[in-house]
């Protein structure tokens, strides 16, 4: 159970907003995305 979903809800969007984009116009997964220097940057 968690105490307030709504942070849990605005923290799955943020990081969804961020990556979501990315995979798309790279044609990639979220693994790939990880696994490389460059986009590894861009998420942080």
């Amino acid at each position: 159970m968690v105490a307030d979903i709504y942070q849990s809800l605005y923290a799955k969007l943020l990081y969804n907003c961020a990556l979501n984009p990315l995979g798309a116009i790279l044609g990639v997964h979220y693994g790939a995305l990880a696994e490389n220097r460059e986009t590894r940057n861009l998420m942080d």
